[in-house]
């Protein structure tokens, strides 16, 4: 898998993760969002690190 690839795969994730949501209107559950962040962002750093 590329790292293009990857990236748009936790975009989306976090799309879908705040869309369920908004949907159950439970604020509660929102933090869960932040876990395709912290992937997409460790990823990066290891992408550049490779470079």
């Amino acid at each position: 898998m590329t790292k293009n690839t990857f990236d748009n795969l936790m975009i989306a994730a976090i799309a879908i993760i705040l869309v369920i949501v908004s949907i159950l209107e439970r604020e509660e559950y929102s933090p869960v969002a932040l876990l395709p962040l912290v992937l997409l962002f460790l990823s990066g750093k290891l992408y550049f690190r490779e470079q």
